[in-house]
Parts: structure tokens; sequence; C-alpha cells
């Protein structure tokens, strides 16, 4: 899909959906990077998306695994991925270019593109993910990087039935 000089390409799996985009060379002077928006019909939620990078002017010094609002440290990334995406469930994602001086950033025209994420057993094909990096990360920052034993019941609460199989 192609808007307002955005160019999105949304991939959804089950329990991810990863977005590539691209931006003009007209609409590229200034560009600090992307904020996304996400709703979800569902839950009835709508929200910033969140990541770890931050300006040093605005954000010198974060706590380990704090996450900032991408609408104030924008994605400085022509890819993106939703790991927290649920099975057979509707999402759109709002993708707005940044410009600007961080501290005072401003929005561009975005663009929203809406998926359907797969549900976990299709009828045809499944389709899966290797979250193993961003996964790994993720559980550092919600652990504080302690072993499952030590960190308490929360890494496995997401656990199916046949993950002691795994």
């Amino acid at each position: 899909m192609t808007k307002e000089g955005i160019t999105i390409n949304a991939v959804a799996g089950c329990h991810v959906v990863l977005l590539g985009f691209n931006i003009t060379q007209a609409k590229r002077a200034g560009l600090r990077g992307f904020a996304i928006r996400r709703t979800d019909p569902t839950e009835q939620e709508v929200y910033w998306m969140k990541g770890v990078k931050t300006f040093r002017s605005v954000e010198a010094h974060p706590a380990a695994g704090e996450q900032f609002s991408s609408l104030h440290h924008p994605f400085q990334s022509f890819q993106w991925a939703d790991y927290s995406a649920k099975p057979d469930r509707d999402y759109s994602y709002e993708i707005v270019p940044m410009y600007g001086e961080p501290g005072t950033l401003t929005k561009g025209k975005s663009v929203t593109v809406t998926v359907h994420t797969e549900p976990v057993e299709a009828v045809d094909h499944s389709v899966f993910f290797n979250r193993g990096s961003v996964a790994t990360q993720e559980y550092a920052r919600r652990f504080q990087n302690k072993w499952p034993g030590i960190a308490g019941p929360g890494p496995m609460n997401g656990c199916r039935a046949d993950c002691s199989k795994a």
C-alpha cells in the first residue's frame, strides 16, 4: 500500500505483525523516525507502540528495560515488528513520520494499514516467525534477566501445555 509518500508492507503471522515501510525522497528532509499507533478493536485499545531507544538529548539515562512511546522517541528504522499480537485478530497500525528536533517533534501525514493475524492452527497452512532474538530481549527487560526459577511464575504464564516438549 502506498499513500502520502509512504509505502507499507505488512505481514501478519499468529503472534507477530511485521511492518516494512519506505518514504519518498521528498518526504525525508528532517525525518526523525516513525511513530506507530496500534488499534485493537477486540480489546478496545488504542495506544502508541513503545521501544527502548531514545534521543539522548531528551532522555539521557533511561533505566534498564524502560520503554518509551514512539510518539516521542520514534523508531529509526524502516522495519518494525509487533511481537505482542494475538492469533486470529484484527489490528490496525497507523504509521506516522515524525519531523523536527527531539523534544519538539511534529507529525507528518500518516498511513494506516489493517491486518488480520493468522489462527494458530489454520486449515491450509500456518505462518510462524522465529521470535528468538527479540523475545530474549523482552524477557531480559520484563524479568530483569533472571533465571525462570528465580523470576517467579511470570515467565511461564504464556506457555501452552505442550511447552514441556520443546
